[in-house]
């Protein structure tokens, strides 16, 4: 036989009331026994009703409320019932018969909402309506959760920073990603330091943006509730000392509730960028997230992560100047090198030398064997 059920539940005084119908059908003529409701010695029945006659009811020593009834093709089995109880405190269990499919409604007093829980889960309401046919539910009424506007929006952000450094400048790109999880943001806010004055903010929904101090202030088109993403470009004069110094980029989300950040260096000359970043992780370019790849230009050197966007750092930029040497020009140098199965080498060296300002230079050939 197959069941369909609707049960509707509100509050009364002192409980529940519980209106539920159940239309029960059958291929051939036969009688039908079920278990109406389990378990519930205090519940009392109103009405019930098998189709147009009023229904057999059977309740047991421990409760158990039992329908009998003949089925010629299908009947609808309606219950009208009490539960006391007080779901503001405690939540009202039921065990009703269970049906291959149907619905539960469920209503709360002024103020409240309706936590329903379905053989021992929480139920997810489709327009409020439960789609189950479950035997057990439990009903309590709790303060409803504040409209979605009313929260505090969610938001976890992702920095990634590349940093080429060239002969004359550094030259910076970054990819900055918000991921909406509750509420929805209008305005994104980012710690920054060690960018250039010529700092650009582009995306596809962004309206303006300022800087206020170390801070960036980008307001959106419109409001949005999954994703946005920003590209920052910006650009930073290097000394010409032989050794220099300048900070870390540093582009921290403001409130969020999780940020990460990656870096990237790399170099398009000679200059060589030694990072002092306590606070960082290193890790292999190639492990970058997809959101930090492709910011860079030239040969990738050195790549770091970290969590919360805060930790600060420098970078030590190393220029090559060549010394000034001796009136002596090496035109020459050969070496022939032998080596035995006993590991012993003889070394042979030959060097063709100008020497531009002395008729001869103090020069020396050794012979070395190990």
């Amino acid at each position: 036989m197959g069941r369909a059920a609707r049960a509707v539940l509100r509050p009364v005084d002192g409980g529940l009331q519980l209106r539920g119908r159940w239309t029960i059908k059958s291929f051939g003529t036969g009688w039908f026994i079920g278990e109406l409701f389990a378990d519930a010695p205090a519940l009392r029945v109103v009405s019930a009703r098998w189709g147009a006659a009023p229904a057999t009811l059977k309740v047991d020593a421990a409760g158990a409320m039992t329908v009998t009834g003949k089925v010629a093709g299908s009947v609808e089995l309606t219950v009208e019932a009490f539960v006391p109880g007080d779901p503001t405190r405690e939540a009202v269990a039921l065990k009703l018969l269970p049906a291959v499919r149907g619905t539960i409604e469920a209503a709360a007093p002024t103020g409240l909402a309706p936590a329903l829980r379905v053989d021992g889960e929480a139920a997810l309401a489709v327009r409020e309506k439960q789609w189950s046919g479950a035997r057990e539910v439990a009903l309590s009424f709790v303060t409803p959760p504040a409209p979605a506007a009313d929260r505090p929006p969610v938001v976890v952000a992702k920095v990634g920073i590349g940093v080429t450094i060239g002969d004359a400048e550094l030259r910076g790109r970054a990819r900055a990603v918000w991921e909406v999880r509750q509420g929805e943001v209008s305005t994104l806010a980012l710690e920054t330091a060690g960018l250039g004055a010529d700092l650009e903010v582009v995306g596809a929904n962004v309206r303006s943006f300022v800087r206020e101090g170390d801070r960036v202030r980008v307001e959106l088109q419109a409001p949005v509730r999954d994703r946005v993403e920003l590209e920052l470009r910006w650009s930073q004069a290097i000394g010409k000392a032989a050794e220099s110094r300048v900070s870390l980029p540093k582009i921290a989300p403001v409130d969020v509730f999780h940020s990460e950040v990656a870096l990237q260096l790399a170099r398009d000359g000679e200059v060589e960028a030694v990072p002092e970043a306590p606070g960082w992780s290193y890790v292999a370019s190639a492990t970058l997230p997809g959101w930090a790849q492709g910011l860079v230009e030239g040969t990738a050197t050195t790549a770091l992560v970290q969590q919360g966007g805060a930790a600060a750092g420098s970078l030590s930029l190393l220029r090559f100047v060549p010394l000034e040497g001796p009136p002596v020009v090496v035109d020459v140098a050969a070496y022939t090198i032998a080596t035995s199965r006993e590991g012993r080498a003889l070394v042979r060296a030959h060097y063709e030398v100008r020497n531009e300002r002395a008729a001869h230079c103090g020069c020396r050939r050794r012979r070395v064997s190990r």
